[in-house]
């Protein structure tokens, strides 16, 4: 028999029934496609991090998703002075970008909070891998702002897919 569910508000009633579900709609109501949409290249950036954290909402993981999704992360390695050049000029062009992203970037800091205090039960190996992927949202955002650097986020980035110094980041 499924369940019809109503919402989020249904499932902040039943959250520690449907904890995964509980998080996949919250991810889903504070950040899903609610970033800032000016420079493509943060924007694809954002996509494929918050895909994976999605992913990992669901009962049965697409490992296959994830992978797929974690090689569209290791392009921001790729990157180009041209690709670069580009977001500085969409910072010039928007000078409403830097606080359209400071806003998306509250609210990934709230689905941060609630995803750290959030009880897992038998899906606590997931949490790690959740958390990480909302870190690199926030590195590409402030990268995205100019706070910090490319390879700040490179950094992160290879952190969150545990690639050490040495590795092949294609292939």
């Amino acid at each position: 028999m499924k369940i019809k569910l109503h919402g989020l508000s249904f499932l902040r009633e039943k959250k520690e029934q449907f904890p995964l579900l509980y998080l996949k709609h919250l991810q889903e109501e504070l950040i899903e496609h609610k970033w800032p949409t000016e420079d493509g290249n943060v924007s694809y950036f954002i996509e494929a991090a918050g895909d994976i954290y999605r992913e990992l909402c669901k009962e049965h993981v697409d490992r296959a998703y994830i992978a797929e999704k974690e090689r569209r992360l290791k392009n921001f390695f790729t990157l180009t002075s041209g690709d670069i050049n580009e977001l500085i000029e969409v910072r010039k062009r928007y000078p409403d970008y830097p606080s359209k992203l400071d806003r998306f970037l509250e609210k990934v800091c709230e689905l941060e909070k609630i995803t750290k205090d959030f009880h897992f039960g038998m899906y606590a190996d997931r949490k790690e891998k959740m958390l990480g992927s909302l870190n690199v949202i926030k590195s590409i955002v402030k990268w995205g702002k100019g706070e910090i650097d490319r390879y700040s986020v490179e950094a992160l980035i290879c952190d969150f897919l545990g690639l050490h110094e040495g590795d092949a980041v294609f292939g």
